[in-house]
């Protein structure tokens, strides 16, 4: 792994923390110059980075579910790249909270264009009581509800019990119909609070934390009983300074790094 950035890349990323008027924008994220400086060092990421990037996460999965649909055409060296990243969909950091608070009825309308039970994982960015940020995901391979945790831990069971019942309830509305009426039962799926992932040394980096574990996430299963590899997260509090300049490019210039 790299330590920093290379010449241009670190040129340009200064060059965006010195222009107060900086914005990027895609389609369902923006993010200014305000929001990336809050990159820097000892500082709290904020929502607007956390959407920005999974919005990336986003984009890249159906990037490569197309390359991965090439495959079955024949083109097996363009879709090679594809077969180190799952099918996710990451949400945005409301979701979870507005699943909490209100259940399927409150954010049925957010999943119109989204077919979750196709995905292999579907990741949520959480901000627990506004002072902690943290990562869920449904593994709808394993079937299981995971939990990272970069800090405290102790909360997988309460917010599996939300995910649960918005799941099964996405299942009535959006697929019963087609199965015949039949219901999504997850009363036997496991609940994982992960033991292994990276744990921040400081007050601050729980953001940058998240961010990392929801890619991480869109990239293979971390903690995969049956393959050890699986197990190995590819960053640590060591690898902060890195990212969080990294992810300053990445946002910038709407471009997740390899």
């Amino acid at each position: 792994m790299p330590d920093r950035l290379d010449e241009e890349q670190e040129r340009e990323v200064r060059h965006i923390l010195a222009d107060s008027t900086f914005e990027k924008q895609i389609s369902g994220a923006i993010v200014n110059n305000r929001n990336l400086q809050r990159l820097r060092p000892g500082q709290w990421l904020d929502d607007e980075s956390i959407n920005f990037y999974a919005v990336l996460i986003n984009n890249r999965s159906n990037d490569m579910r197309e390359l991965r649909a090439a495959a079955l055409e024949g083109e097996r060296k363009r879709a090679k790249k594809a077969q180190g990243y799952w099918d996710v969909h990451a949400f945005q950091t409301h979701m979870f909270v507005k699943i909490q608070r209100e259940g399927h009825a409150g954010v049925k309308r957010w999943t119109k264009k989204v077919d979750v039970f196709s995905k292999d994982r579907i990741i949520f960015p959480v901000n627990r009581s506004n002072s902690h940020w943290v990562t869920a995901a449904i593994n709808l391979r394993q079937r299981r509800f995971e939990f990272y945790d970069s800090m405290t831990g102790g909360w997988a069971h309460d917010a599996a019990h939300a995910l649960r019942a918005w799941l099964e309830a996405e299942w009535l509305a959006k697929k019963a119909s087609s199965f015949d009426g039949k219901t999504l039962d997850t009363s036997g799926w496991d609940v994982y609070d992960c033991p292994t992932n990276p744990q921040q040394e400081n007050g601050s980096d729980c953001g940058v934390f998240t961010v990392l574990m929801m890619e991480h996430l869109s990239r293979r299963d971390p903690c995969l009983d049956e393959d050890l590899r699986e197990m190995e997260w590819n960053f640590a509090q060591s690898n902060v300074p890195y990212y969080r300049r990294r992810m300053i490019w990445e946002l910038g210039n709407a471009t997740l790094l390899e």
